[in-house]
Parts: structure tokens; sequence; C-alpha cells
């Protein structure tokens, strides 16, 4: 049976119009978005983990997060921001998890005698020397610029908590973080830190 002359198209333009509608580019049919990369998944428990952080901790997450999230921002300024996005994600999870002897740290951090400062600066030595080094074991030392611009992260992000905290950035971080890489660069496990 031929088509009614109301369904049949006037033209060629009609059929070509239709099928412009009907075209899509290359990928625009996506209907499932890309997971987040994972230094955004780290920042995300990090910032979870704020709801049940003491008061004297908070510096130290609120810094670790900003950290990985301005990574993330400029991972595309790294040599290698898988190395960054792995060792970020590696470097967080047994905090955030309270493995090791993160608990004992944080009931350290939450005694009546405890600042925050001396929370910080003990949560801090604590994270570089045992929680960096097994990290780097998995991802690898990193380029000399990487680490650099892990080191500029963490500065930017702990003056962002107060100048305090940056000033503890540039002063006690650099050094801690170089035995670790020096180690790294040797091959060796990391000399014991302070917990």
């Amino acid at each position: 049976m031929p088509a009614s002359p109301a369904c049949r198209p006037r033209s060629g333009l009609a059929v070509a119009a239709l099928a412009a509608l009907l075209w899509l580019p290359a990928g625009a049919a996506q209907t499932t978005p890309e997971p987040p990369p994972a230094c955004l998944e780290a920042a995300a428990a990090l910032r979870a983990y704020e709801r049940q952080a003491g008061v004297n901790e908070l510096p130290f997450v609120h810094i670790q997060a900003r950290v990985a999230e301005l990574g993330c921002a400029r991972r595309e300024t790294f040599d290698d921001p898988v190395w960054f996005e792995r060792t970020v994600t590696l470097f967080v999870q047994t905090f955030t998890a309270q493995g090791g002897d993160w608990p004992a740290t944080v009931a350290a951090c939450a005694a009546a005698d405890m600042t925050q400062l001396l929370c910080v600066d003990r949560m801090v030595a604590r994270h570089i020397a045992g929680d960096l080094p097994p990290a780097l074991r998995v991802t690898g030392c990193g380029t000399p610029g990487d680490w650099g611009r892990v080191g500029a992260l963490i500065v930017e992000a702990a003056y962002r908590e107060g100048w305090i905290w940056g000033v503890g950035a540039e002063v006690g971080v650099p050094w801690q973080r170089e035995l670790v890489r020096a180690a790294c660069l040797r091959g060796e496990a990391a000399p014991a830190g302070p917990t």
C-alpha cells in the first residue's frame, strides 16, 4: 500500500533534514560518564573523613584534600599524571582507612594536652614516613619535576589553610619528603621517622 500524501516527504530536503537530526558525532551517544580521576576520589575520601575528624586533625585533613584536588585540577602539568594519581591515592588510603598505626596517632591528637599545631606536626611526620614509602614502592619515585610539583602543591594547599600551616609546609615538610625520596632512589625502604 503506498504511503498517504501526508506521510510522503515533499522533497529530498525533508529526508536530509531528518537524517541530520538523527546523526550524532562520534562519541556523542555516550551515556556512561567517565569515572572521576583517582585523585578526586582520594580528595572525596578525605572530605568524608572530615566528619569524624577531631578538631586537632582538621587542618591536616583539609590540606591533604586540597593537595589531591589541586593536583587533579593540574594533572596535565605533570610529566606523568598517572604517577601522581596512583601515588596520591595510595598515600591517602592508609590514612582514611585508619590502617597501620594511624589509630594511635589520632588518639594522641585527641589528648587533653595536645595542641592543633603539635597534632598536625605529628600527623605530617607520620604520613610522610609511614604512608609515602609504601606508595612509592608501588608507583616509583616520580620525576624530579613531578616531585617538585607535589611539593609546590603542598605549600599552596597549606597556605590556603592558614599562614602558620604554609610556613610549616615550606620549612618542615621538604626535608622529610627528601629523606623518603632519597631512600626511594637508592631502592631502600625509607628511614623510620617520628610517629
